[in-house]
């Protein structure tokens, strides 16, 4: 195999697509899944760490022989959990404490200023405000977190992921 990535997110659909396209390009893949998820780890390239984004032990385990961090976490319905921007806090400390540096996560295109959005999206993104007020603020959080990291980073703010 060659390079090895770490993900956050990765019992997730979007987490899930991000391991096939890993395994296709030959990378080994570490992830951090819950302890009660239903994630296999049959495949000999695929590791996963059963732990909690709470536990800064699990989150360094994941990150300490990577070579880059996605992070492709976010709520599942009912869209009630606000932890993304704690969970990326602790990422970006693990990274520095292993002195990684490269992190791709994707956040969303409702979140971030509205001159990088057209009109429509960004009429989506102010009803998307005031129904998620909290989810929207943890998220703004979220980014604002990474780009004042050292790391070298790039946000991915798809409209929609299906």
């Amino acid at each position: 195999m060659g390079k090895r990535i770490a993900i956050f997110g990765i019992s997730g659909s979007t987490g899930q697509a991000l391991v096939a396209s890993a395994l296709q390009r030959n990378f080994e893949v570490i992830g951090l899944a819950r302890p009660l998820s239903q994630l296999s780890d049959e495949n000999p390239n695929v590791e996963i760490v059963r732990g909690d984004l709470s536990d800064q032990d699990s989150v360094v385990q994941v990150i300490k022989d990577a070579d880059a961090v996605f992070c492709v976490l976010g709520p599942r319905p009912p869209f009630t959990d606000v932890f993304c921007a704690g969970a990326t806090a602790a990422i970006l400390q693990a990274m520095q404490e292993t002195g990684l540096s490269r992190l791709i996560c994707v956040t969303g295109a409702m979140i971030g200023p509205a001159e990088n959005r057209a009109f429509l999206l960004d009429w989506m993104a102010k009803r998307f405000m005031q129904r998620a007020p909290e989810m929207t603020a943890d998220r703004h959080r979220q980014e604002e977190l990474i780009m004042t990291s050292d790391t070298d980073w790039t946000l991915v703010k798809p409209p929609r992921l299906t």
